[in-house]
């Protein structure tokens, strides 16, 4: 067991840092194995696993590799490299994977591979080379998948209407995924009681029928769910539908009349599914014709 001296002052001797290194000299002490590589995901990432061999008699930190590819596409997920490793015209793009682990000497290893990915990148399949010491390279296959989402600003709105008037309404649709969605002209509302549940008719039926029996309790409990249930009412886009390509925001107008037959001082949850996501009313019913607004 080797002793650090003390210095002059007491204090300990560090060890000299040894100097750093680049991603790709590591990269350079790496045999990959024969399996192919696939990395495939939704955007923003796509995820595979690689084994590789360290060729060297030290052990070797990876810190992330390399792979080169001649997809355009990729181009936004270079990564940056010193001009010595960087020829000055080159045709092929540097694609940044994300790795880490330490292998020891002459031991193999699986490494997780990690591609950053921008989230509007259309799906496809794109193929490129990981290179590791002398002559090993493997073909990576590059798999984007499709990721379907819609975002809405606000998430949720909360108003207080009376039953049987027109409610209007603007929001801000934003397509987050990576292929085109399509806000359709009108679309169903499922309407929920939001204020009390089965627990409040439970109780409720037990209280008037628990005398008589499970089988009236049990009809008392369902008819007082039926009672409360609202119907499916229907929400139009009066402005803002048609297609909506990936990474663009447009401006929706929507418009719901509310059910008659809703009850006063309820509150109920409406949930409407447009495009890729959902848009909430929180509602509160009041009669009369000044209604301030839920907080």
């Amino acid at each position: 067991m080797s002793v650090e001296e003390p210095s002059e002052g007491g204090k300990k001797k560090c060890p000299p840092r040894p100097a750093p290194r680049t991603p790709l000299a590591e990269q350079g002490a790496l045999e990959f194995a024969d399996a192919p590589v696939v990395i495939a995901g939704p955007p923003p990432k796509c995820v595979g696993y690689i084994v590789a061999r360290n060729t060297l008699t030290h052990d070797v930190r990876v810190r992330g590799l390399v792979a080169q590819t001649e997809a355009e596409e990729l181009r936004v997920c270079v990564t940056p490299t010193s001009p010595k490793e960087q020829p000055a015209e080159q045709t092929h793009v540097n694609v940044a994977l994300h790795a880490s682990g330490r292998i020891c000497a002459g031991e193999s290893q699986e490494l997780r591979l990690a591609l950053s990915i921008p989230p509007h990148l259309a799906p496809g399949t794109f193929t490129a080379v990981l290179k590791g010491s002398g002559r090993s390279a493997r073909k990576v296959l590059i798999q984007v998948l499709e990721h379907r989402k819609t975002r809405f600003t606000p998430k949720a709105v909360s108003v207080a209407v009376v039953p049987g008037e027109k409610l209007s309404v603007n929001v801000s649709a934003t397509n987050t995924g990576n292929i085109p969605t399509t806000i359709p002209r009108g679309v169903p509302a499922r309407m929920h009681v939001s204020d009390r549940g089965w627990p409040h008719h439970f109780h409720a039926a037990a209280l008037h029928q628990g005398q008589d029996g499970y089988q009236k309790f049990l009809d008392d409990f369902v008819k007082r769910f039926a009672e409360d249930e609202p119907p499916v009412a229907r929400i139009k886009i009066k402005k803002g539908y048609g297609e909506l390509p990936p990474g663009e925001t447009r401006l929706l107008e929507l418009e719901m009349t509310v059910p008659e037959s809703l009850h006063i001082d309820r509150d109920y949850l409406t949930l409407a599914r447009l495009g890729e996501g959902r848009f909430r009313f929180r509602l509160r019913t009041q009669a009369g014709d000044s209604i301030p607004p839920v907080e």
